[in-house]
């Protein structure tokens, strides 16, 4: 996507490619530009999905952002876990890295399907 009038100009560009590794896996792979105020941002970033068990599905995933001269990077795990046919229990937590400092966070859900 990319706009222009006569002051501004801004671009987004989102792209990513997926492969399938049999019944139990995929890996995503993808690069997006944006504006961030006056710069542009590039983002590497990848996750792979896996099943361990049959009602269990991990996610593992990372990123790395380009902005100026400043280079953050991020982590992610994520958990899926089937309790009986309509519950699902998800944990997710990850980490942002950017010029020493950095950013924490966890979240915890549980999802309730209908019936049918």
């Amino acid at each position: 996507q990319v706009t222009k009038d006569k002051k501004e100009f801004n671009i987004h560009l989102d792209s990513s490619v997926s492969a399938k590794h049999g019944e139990n896996g995929s890996t995503m792979a993808g690069f997006d530009i944006q504006n961030v105020g006056k710069q542009l941002a590039y983002v590497v970033r990848g996750e792979t999905k896996f099943k361990n068990l049959r009602k269990n599905k991990t996610t593992v995933g990372g990123s790395v952002t380009f902005l100026g001269e400043n280079i953050a990077t991020g982590v992610k795990l994520e958990d899926q876990i089937a309790l009986g046919k309509r519950f699902v229990l998800v944990g997710s937590t990850g980490t942002m890295r950017s010029q020493g400092d950095s950013a924490y966070g966890a979240n915890l859900e549980v999802r309730l399907r209908e019936a049918d």
